[in-house]
């Protein structure tokens, strides 16, 4: 079978390569695909070993593309990067042009004569060209600087006074996807009915919202405490699901992610049992209604999510 080589071009063309730190257009093998982050409804992150580089040895490759309704969406984007890495046949050159951006671009000599190109099977997924600004097209090249820690899809209520919101992650290895939120409960307050969300404020106080289409059907949940809970009335921290936007104090129920009955610093509790529903909401929760009024002065929990995707 040929060895098929990918290549990908951001709207802007420059010279200078991986000198600069981020690379405009690159050709990838496809044999050093990684895995891939489903990072929101109409982008994925493509990840592939980086050996130029000496400080990364990933680079990563950021589409923007339509939706599930409009023919994108994760899964249907890892299907025509799987054609495209898998193409064979007599004409196949092993040079794949998968996503190239690169149009009516006056920087370099031809390129505004130039069309856009995208793998057919990738074309159908709409590939979303409609901002043809450096780092925010269709494609974006960067070299991989951090864990893809985000910080913007929890509900205020959750917002600790050490930590800010909770940072939450999505990694899919191969359809095996782990899903990370590492939380503090510092600044946030419970109630004296058992079951109620943990939070601050009137605001929503969820971790995140569940995906199952990104997120996989969940077959492990695990609460990992790296610092007991402290100050706020109450060790036992629990997660739930529930399909209501909540704040502090409302009842979060008993459909429990993990119900882990006041884990000590460096323990962890593990669920192999309970599920969530497609756009659950996952909240805090106050496991025995001894939490008051009072703020938590301590406590940092990671909760990991483990699913597969078919």
């Amino acid at each position: 079978m040929a060895k098929n080589y990918l290549y990908f071009a951001s709207n802007l063309v420059t010279v200078g390569g991986h000198l600069l730190g981020a690379d405009r257009a690159v050709l990838l093998a496809a044999d050093d695909f990684i895995n891939a982050n489903p990072v929101s409804a109409t982008s994925t992150a493509l990840y592939f070993k980086d050996p130029l580089r000496l400080k990364s040895d990933r680079i990563k490759i950021l589409l923007k593309h339509g939706n599930r309704a409009a023919g994108g969406g994760f899964k249907n984007v890892m299907r025509a990067l799987s054609q495209a890495m898998n193409v064979n046949g007599p004409n196949n050159s092993g040079f794949i042009v998968f996503a190239d951006e690169e149009a009516d671009n006056a920087t370099i000599t031809g390129a505004a004569s130039k069309e856009k190109e995208f793998f057919s099977a990738y074309d159908k997924c709409v590939p979303d060209s409609s901002t043809l600004t450096e780092a925010a097209g269709a494609v974006v090249i960067s070299k991989v600087t951090d864990d893809e820690e985000k910080s913007g899809i929890s509900g205020a209520g959750a917002t600790s006074t050490d930590k800010g919101l909770p940072k939450v992650s999505v990694v899919n290895a191969k359809g095996k996807v782990t899903t990370t939120c590492t939380f503090s409960l510092v600044g946030l307050k419970g109630s004296s009915t058992a079951n109620d969300v943990i939070g601050v404020g009137t605001d929503p106080a969820h971790l995140f919202q569940y995906d199952a289409a990104t997120m996989g059907t969940i077959v492990e949940a695990e609460l990992a405490c790296q610092t007991q809970a402290a100050g706020g009335g109450t060790t036992d921290v629990n997660i739930v699901y529930n399909s209501a936007a909540l704040a502090e104090d409302g009842a979060g129920g008993t459909t429990f992610g993990v119900n882990a009955g006041g884990i000590a610093a460096g323990a962890s509790v593990t669920n192999t049992s309970a599920t969530a529903t497609d756009n659950d909401f996952i909240y805090i929760t106050d496991g025995d209604g001894n939490s008051d009024d009072s703020v938590f002065t301590a406590g940092l929990y990671t909760l990991t999510l483990r699913g597969l995707l078919s």
